[in-house]
C-alpha cells in the first residue's frame, strides 16, 4: 500500500531550511539530484496539475507555491547560483537564453560536456579541487561545499582529476598503513576506531587491512603468502597459548604470521601424531569465543 501523501504544500515546506531572513538561502533538506544538484520532490497524480506520479525540481514546486504556474517555455533560474537553494526570493523567470547567457556571464557553465552542469565559479571548483589533492575526506568536502559525493566524483572526473590511488588520503604514510593493519592483527580493535583514529572511512581501512592499498609489502595477506605450512610444534603451541593463556584468534594469527580460519582448523581439526582423541576440545569450547 502506497504511503498516504498529505497536503503538497505543508510537505513542502517542511524540507527546507528557511530562515526569517529572505536574503538568505533556503536549502533544500530532502533527495538532491546527482549531476545537477538540484533538490527533488515527489508530486502526486493531480497535484499541480501534474499527469501522473514524478519528481519535480524543488525549486520550480516552490515557485509554483509561491507564485503560481510556470508559462510555458520559461525556465526558473537562480539569482544566487545555488541548485539547492529554494528561497522564492532567490528565484526569477527567464527563457532558455536568458538561462544559458546568466550561465556564462556567472562563469558557471562546467566543462563543456553536455548532460554534466556544474553549478559553481572558478574560484570555488579550484577550492574544492585543492581540499581534494591535498587529501581531505570526501565527505568534507561534500559537507563544506554543500554538495553530493556522487556529485563531486563528476566534477574529479569532468576536470581530469586523477582518483587517489589505493582508495584512501595520500596523506596517510607507508608508517601509518604498517601501524594500522598491526593494530588490526593485535585485536580488540574495530574498523571505526581505526577508521577515527587516523581519520579516514572504514572502507578504507578494510582496503588497506586486505592489502589492497600501496606496496603488499607490508600487507598481512602478503605476509602469509610466504608463509610455510604450520608445523607440529606451532600446532601444539598455538593449543597451548589457546587453551591455557586464553589468547584470541587474531592475536595467535599475528603470532604465526596466518589467517584465523587457519588457527581455527589447527584448533580444531588437525590431527597430530601421538594425539588421542580425547585431546581435541569439545565443541562446545571450539566454537567459544570465535
Amino acid at each position: 500500500m502506497a504511503k498516504p501523501i498529505g497536503p503538497i504544500e505543508p510537505r513542502f515546506w517542511s524540507k527546507v531550511s528557511t530562515t526569517s531572513d529572505v536574503n538568505d538561502c533556503w536549502f533544500w533538506q530532502a533527495s538532491v539530484a546527482t549531476l545537477t544538484g538540484y533538490g527533488q520532490f515527489g508530486v502526486r497524480k493531480g497535484q499541480l496539475g501534474a499527469k501522473g506520479d514524478s519528481m519535480w525540481p524543488a525549486h520550480r514546486v516552490s515557485w509554483i507555491l509561491t507564485n503560481g504556474p510556470i508559462p510555458p517555455k520559461m525556465y526558473i533560474c537562480h539569482k544566487c547560483d545555488r541548485p539547492s537553494c529554494v528561497n522564492p526570493h532567490h528565484l526569477f523567470l527567464g527563457t532558455q537564453s536568458d538561462n544559458m547567457r546568466d550561465c556564462v556571464a556567472k562563469n558557471r557553465h562546467g566543462f563543456g560536456t553536455v548532460g554534466h552542469p556544474l553549478y559553481y565559479t572558478a574560484p570555488k571548483r579550484k577550492k574544492i579541487f585543492d581540499a581534494y589533492n591535498k587529501g581531505l575526506l570526501l565527505k568534507t568536502i561534500c559537507e563544506r561545499y554543500e554538495i553530493s559525493e556522487s556529485h563531486l566524483l563528476n566534477i574529479l572526473k569532468e576536470a581530469d582529476i586523477p582518483m587517489r590511488g589505493a582508495g584512501y588520503p595520500r596523506k596517510l604514510t607507508d608508517v601509518q598503513v604498517r601501524q594500522i593493519r598491526e593494530l588490526y592483527a593485535i585485536g580488540n580493535v574495530t574498523h571505526e576506531q581505526l577508521a577515527a583514529r587516523f581519520n579516514v572511512s572504514t572502507s578504507n581501512i578494510g582496503l588497506i587491512i586486505q592489502g589492497k592499498t600501496r606496496s603488499k609489502a607490508g600487507s598481512l595477506n602478503y605476509q602469509r603468502q610466504l608463509r610455510e605450512p604450520l608445523s607440529i610444534d606451532d600446532v601444539r603451541e598455538i593449543r597451548r597459548l589457546r587453551h591455557v593463556e586464553k589468547w584470541n584468534y587474531y592475536k595467535l594469527a599475528e603470532r604465526f604470521n596466518t589467517t584465523t580460519s587457519t588457527i581455527a582448523y589447527n584448533l580444531h581439526h588437525r590431527v597430530i601424531p601421538e594425539e588421542s582423541s580425547s585431546t581435541v576440545p569439545a565443541l562446545a569450547e571450539r566454537t567459544a569465543g570465535m
